[in-house]
């Protein structure tokens, strides 16, 4: 159904994924070297990603595609992050170590964190850093601008709910801070996120994909309805 708005480059890298994924050297990759298997699989993630950026219009299908993103990564970061919060403050060093390496983010964490891994460290990195572009606050900034840019209505203001509950979780992001997280409980501040991601993803579906969707029928219901009657006033 999309082929004709994605690129030669991304269609050509679609199928050769797929048919690796249906292979035989995939399913022994699986069982046998699954840290191998997991590698191609983010390796083909970032080269996809990187394809989108490079050879697609940056129109507002691209938009789209950037809001799909931000919200799936968004969410799967706390989901990291909520299997962290098990721990309660005392996780250990190689749990940390591989939950940063789950995100990309093991590098980027030391060069920000120099002192060492700690559960506080961590969680503060990937919930609030501003500048990695997994951590939930660059994604949930990442995602008004793009909502903002779809629309056409000024950053900071909304006209939909998609944008008004993105802004209010950006906000909540700006402001918050590790300490906020203890008060309320590592899992207790996470499932919150999690749950105003999924409210701005039906949002998103609910005002550009049913609305229209709706419009269009009743349209069409109107058209038919005004089609009888001329054909009964013909009839007569």
């Amino acid at each position: 159904m999309v082929r004709d708005q994605i690129s030669e480059e991304i269609w050509r890298e679609l199928n050769r994924f797929h048919l690796f994924i249906r292979s035989e050297n995939a399913v022994e990759l699986w069982q046998n070297q699954p840290e191998t298997f997991h590698r191609r699989t983010i390796e083909f993630c970032m080269l996809l990603s990187g394809l989108i950026h490079a050879t697609v219009l940056h129109d507002e299908g691209w938009h789209f595609m950037q809001i799909g993103k931000l919200i799936e990564r968004a969410d799967k970061t706390t989901r990291v992050l909520d299997m962290l919060a098990y721990y309660q403050g005392i996780a250990p060093r190689t749990k940390l170590a591989s939950a940063l390496k789950s995100c990309s983010a093991f590098n980027a964490f030391q060069a920000e964190y120099r002192s060492g891994i700690s559960l506080d460290n961590a969680m503060n990195f990937l919930l609030f850093s501003a500048s990695f572009p997994r951590s939930v606050r660059f994604c949930i900034q990442q995602l008004d601008y793009h909502l903002h840019t779809v629309s056409g209505s000024p950053i900071g203001s909304y006209t939909n709910e998609a944008e008004r509950i993105t802004g209010s979780t950006l906000a909540q992001l700006n402001f918050s801070s590790s300490l906020n997280i203890l008060q309320v409980g590592y899992h207790d501040y996470i499932d919150s996120l999690q749950k105003q991601f999924n409210e701005i993803g039906q949002q998103v579906f609910d005002t550009y994909i049913l609305l229209p969707l709706e419009i269009r029928s009743n349209t069409n219901s109107e058209t038919r309805r005004r089609q009888n009657d001329h054909q009964r006033q013909q009839q007569q």
